[in-house]
């Protein structure tokens, strides 16, 4: 009588983190403690605007807090990255 209220455990869980509420419902019925394990051990698909710093989805272009465009800020910080070099390096000396 428990098992369909604890199989919400992992399934949310899963939702957290942007995987399938329902697959792991199931996944929750069948096999709660290895579901629950799985759901927490497993990668987050989420990450952090650049912006705002919200939560969005990984494959987001545009973030829907701040609705700033994310990867020209990304192309931006990357090629800025480029131009400064390694940590530590400094420009116009040998390296050494």
């Amino acid at each position: 009588m428990i098992l369909p209220v604890i199989a919400v455990i992992p399934a949310l869980i899963a939702k957290q983190k942007e995987r399938g509420f329902w697959t792991f419902y199931v996944f929750g019925l069948l096999l709660w403690i290895v579901a629950v394990v799985v759901a927490v051990a497993m990668e987050d698909r989420r990450r952090h605007c650049p912006h705002c710093v919200e939560t969005i989805n990984s494959t987001a272009t545009v973030c829907p807090h701040c609705r700033r465009d994310i990867e020209s800020r990304e192309l931006v910080d990357r090629a800025q990255r480029e131009l400064m070099g390694p940590p530590g390096f400094e420009p116009g000396t040998n390296g050494l």
